[in-house]
């Protein structure tokens, strides 16, 4: 296909190549998640769904995001829950 249309992204924080056919069956466009295999990869473009790979350890780029999204939909419903995004690292790797 040339040019196509993206219309629906399915996200899985980590390493989430093994749930790619989710995916599929919920006809996403674009796939992200980490460490993507270059054999899966390459199952993913056949079945026709491009995959994005920004590395494991994506999920810090949006805790805090998903912290004011619960917290609103908490205040919203009345729901008598604490909303706490951890602060803990669980990148094994650091640049020097």
């Amino acid at each position: 296909k040339e040019n196509p249309l993206i219309s629906k992204i399915a996200i899985c924080g980590g390493s989430g190549g093994e749930f790619y056919q989710d995916a599929v069956q919920k006809g996403a466009d674009v796939y992200i998640t980490g460490d993507i295999y270059y054999h899966t990869a390459q199952e993913m473009l056949t079945e026709g769904l491009f995959a994005v790979d920004p590395g494991h350890h994506i999920e810090v780029l949006f805790t805090e995001k998903l912290k004011e999204k619960l917290q609103g939909w908490k205040e919203e419903n009345g729901w008598d829950v604490s909303i706490i995004s951890s602060k803990a690292s669980t990148n094994p790797f650091s640049h020097l």
